[in-house]
């Protein structure tokens, strides 16, 4: 996980609408999909070369992923608490209640990755830095589907590790 600070309103703005981006590419992904299908059925030549131009253009577009990855070289493995709505992590500095900021987070062991904007909620001192609790805020459908499959799979996991603790046999 990663986290940084967004520091006035024209900054949340654009991190907004990068996300609004992104929601809007995978709608747009879903169309192709379904019409990648009907072109298919009816030219299989067509099709095939509509689907390789589309990985072409996947492909590239996973290289400016990465290219612009450099500010995400800094992910870190966290205990953290999440769920659907908003997530509670520990920080070195203190925020102030309100502030925005950008969450990048790998979920494992599938690597599933979101980039989701929250606002903080709260900022305690926790040992030698701080809690933050903060809240969601203009999550993607694709993101909230991704973030509650992860928070069912661990509650699955645990209640697993739960019983067989309880019932080794």
């Amino acid at each position: 996980m990663s986290h940084a600070r967004l520091r006035d309103e024209v900054e949340l703005a654009s991190e907004l609408s990068r996300l609004s981006m992104n929601a809007k590419l995978e709608t747009l992904e879903q169309e192709l999909r379904y019409e990648l299908e009907v072109v298919s059925e009816e030219s299989p030549r067509l099709g095939k070369t509509l689907a390789l131009l589309d990985r072409k253009l996947n492909l590239m577009m996973e290289m400016f992923r990465q290219a612009g990855a450099s500010e995400s070289a800094d992910l870190r493995v966290e205990d953290v608490s999440l769920s659907a709505g908003g997530i509670l992590f520990p920080v070195d500095e203190w925020y102030k209640t309100g502030e925005h900021v950008v969450l990048n987070l790998v979920f494992y062991p599938d690597g599933e990755h979101v980039r989701i904007v929250a606002r903080v909620i709260s900022c305690d001192q926790s040992g030698d830095g701080y809690l933050i609790r903060a809240d969601f805020e203009n999550l993607a459908e694709a993101d909230r589907e991704v973030l509650v499959q992860h928070v069912l799979e661990c509650q699955s996991r645990a209640l697993r590790q739960r019983r067989e603790r309880q019932d080794p046999t």
